[in-house]
This record gives structure tokens, sequence and C-alpha cells, in this order.
């Protein structure tokens, strides 16, 4: 938002797609350069917020905005508005600082997981509109500020809002942790007594993984699964299962598109803001394993990606494949030889067998 007066245009938070940051920054047109600022109070870490200019009160105005929930749910809800409370900003020689934040009694229902609309008037009545696109107004008084307020709401300016529980890697090592465990070893002995025994229960993947497969790493004894898309998990994360130590882990929080429920497979670009792929609408039979190159091959993109489960990162072919993106048709098959995918021809014509050259990686 720009402030006329100082002539600096303020930036506050965002979401970085797996975590929502509390950063405030300025730009100054006079100097042509960015500014991070210091301030000790920040409005909460949050996205989607409106951020207006009052022209009588000559102050910023922050409205609204959402945070995240850590549900696994199918048509997981991973994102919820904040309480309709005002922030006013002021911005005095380079330097922003919580002034003011209130409540209101009466909350329109904000949206969440969406850009909030909002306007001013030149008597600083400001509009907004709300989840139904019903209109609502508020006059804010700013004439002072509000020390209990900004005590209660306000927050370390480099504090981050990420998701927990089964959305945070560390959390499967703590969940072994109160177990009281390192993991369940498979003996020879249990091999050979030829009984069908379950395995303890480790800290588990609790997504909605559907509508895709799993490749077995037979190298390092790793299943691999990257899967679910459109309703269910579409995160950038793989979920990796230790056969010999029955234990789960997740290689880095996984980033999630904004708005991506029904319409992850929609998403433009072919890399997140951490060089991880989009999840297709579905994998299905799109994932495989190049023996090779001990690692996951996913080739539903216009490129093939891949993920190696030692080193917990993703990687990218260096050209454009030679054949269709179509997560519905491509399906990847393991071979002596590499991997093979059968997709189709692009420009046309019958779906034929590729090879991946695990040198080129072409």
């Amino acid at each position: 938002m720009y402030d006329p007066v100082n002539k600096l245009t303020v930036l506050f938070g965002g979401d970085l797609l797996d975590q929502l940051v509390a950063d405030t920054w300025v730009y100054s047109s006079a100097k042509k350069t960015w500014t991070g600022q210091k301030a000790k109070v920040s409005p909460s870490p949050r996205a989607g917020h409106a951020m207006l200019w009052l022209p009588k009160a000559k102050k910023i105005l922050l409205i609204g905005g959402y945070t995240y929930t850590s549900t696994t749910e199918y048509v997981a809800p991973l994102y919820k508005p904040l309480p309709a409370r005002s922030v006013d900003l002021r911005c005095r020689k380079g330097r922003v600082g919580v002034r003011r934040a209130d409540g209101r009694k009466t909350r329109p229902p904000f949206p969440a997981n969406a850009m909030l609309a909002a306007a001013v008037d030149d008597n600083d009545t400001v509009m907004i509109l709300d989840a139904k696109n019903q209109a609502w107004y508020c006059a804010f008084d700013t004439s002072k500020p509000d020390a209990e307020a900004t005590a209660k709401f306000g927050v370390k300016r480099d504090e981050v809002v990420r998701r927990t529980g089964s959305h945070d890697p560390r959390w499967y090592f703590e969940g072994l942790a109160r177990r009281g465990r390192q993991g369940h070893r498979h003996t020879p002995e249990s091999a050979q007594s030829k009984r069908v025994v379950r395995a303890a229960d480790p800290a588990q993947a609790r997504h909605d993984m559907d509508w895709g497969s799993a490749v077995f790493d037979r190298h390092n004894d790793k299943i691999i699964r990257f899967s679910g898309g459109h309703s269910a998990y579409s995160g950038t994360a793989p979920f990796v299962y230790d056969v010999k130590t029955d234990r789960y882990s997740l290689p880095f929080a996984p980033e999630y598109p904004i708005e991506y429920v029904y319409s992850n497979d929609q998403v433009k670009g072919e890399w997140s803001f951490d060089d991880n792929p989009w999840m297709t609408g579905h994998t299905y039979k799109s994932t495989g394993y190049d023996p090779n190159l001990k690692c996951l091959v996913f080739a539903a993109h216009q490129y093939t990606y891949f993920f190696d489960p030692l080193a917990g990162k993703w990687s990218r072919s260096p050209e454009k494949n030679p054949f269709v993106a179509d997560f519905y048709t491509n399906t990847v098959c393991t071979t002596p030889e590499g991997a093979v995918v059968w997709a189709n021809i692009l420009g046309g014509g019958e779906g034929i067998f590729f090879l991946l050259d695990h040198e080129t990686r072409k």
C-alpha cells in the first residue's frame, strides 16, 4: 500500500506456501530501494489481508487475512479467516510499527484463503466484501494508540506460522520419542516364522493420498508415495516409509498451492518457491522407480522430476519431455534397463514407450 505523505510503499506479510510471515518491507520510489523494517511489534503472520490508505487520518489500515489449519481431511480446509480486527500501521522516517488493533462485536464472514476485497472513501469509511459478496461498512478510530490491544495481538516481527502435526517433518521423529522406541526392525527369525504380524504403529502420514500409487526403492528398502491431488493431499513433499525400521518420514514441510482444493491441477508454473514440482490433479500411474538413478520418477508434467529419498530433494530433467504431459495417460514402469514411460506422442498419435537415459536424464 502506498503512503503518499511519506512517499513509501508498505508491504506486509505473505504466504510462502509452507509458512506465513510477518515481515514488513518498505519501498522508496525516490531511492528505488526496498528496506526491511525492524519494528519490535508486528501484526500476526498472515496473507490475503487488505491494506488501505486512510486519506483523512493519513495512515495505513490493515484488515483481516487468513491463517493456516493443520487438518488432513478429504477436501481439507487448510486455511481459515483471521478475526475481523484492524491494524493501524504508521510510517515515519522509514519505520513501521503497530499503533492500534481493535475488534468488532459484529463480524462479517470473512473469506478463508482468498484476498479480502476492501475500499475506503474520503471520510475514512471502509467498505469490505464478505464471503457472500455482501458489503460491510465501518469507520475506524485511529486517533490514538491502543497499548493494551497492541500488547495482546502484536507479535515479534520474525514470527512465522507453519502447519503442525503430520505436515511437520519433526512430528514423525517426535512421535517415535513419545512411544519410547527407535522403530521396529524386521529380523530373519520373524521372516522365517511364516506368520503375518502387524507391526507397531509408528507416527504415520494421516493425509488422504488417493488417486495414485507408490513405488518401492529396492536398493534402500523404502516405499515412496507421491499421490493425491485434486481434493486429496496436494503438497510438494513425498512420504517415505522405511521397511527396515518401520518408520515414516517427511523430507520437508510440504508447500500447498493457494486455493488448491478442486484446482491444484490448474496451478500455473512447474516449480514452487522452494523448487519442488506441483502435484498434478492426480498422479495415478505417472510415478515409478529408476534403478539406475535410485529415485522416484514423476512424469506427468512437461518435464520429468526425480525424487532422491536419501537426500530428500527433487530435481528436474534438463529438457522438456518428448511426450504429452497427461496424468490420466502417462504410465511409468520399472525395468532392469531403467524407467520406461508409456505416453502419447507430441503433435498427435498413439502412445509409445520411452526409455529414460539415466546418464543424461532425457
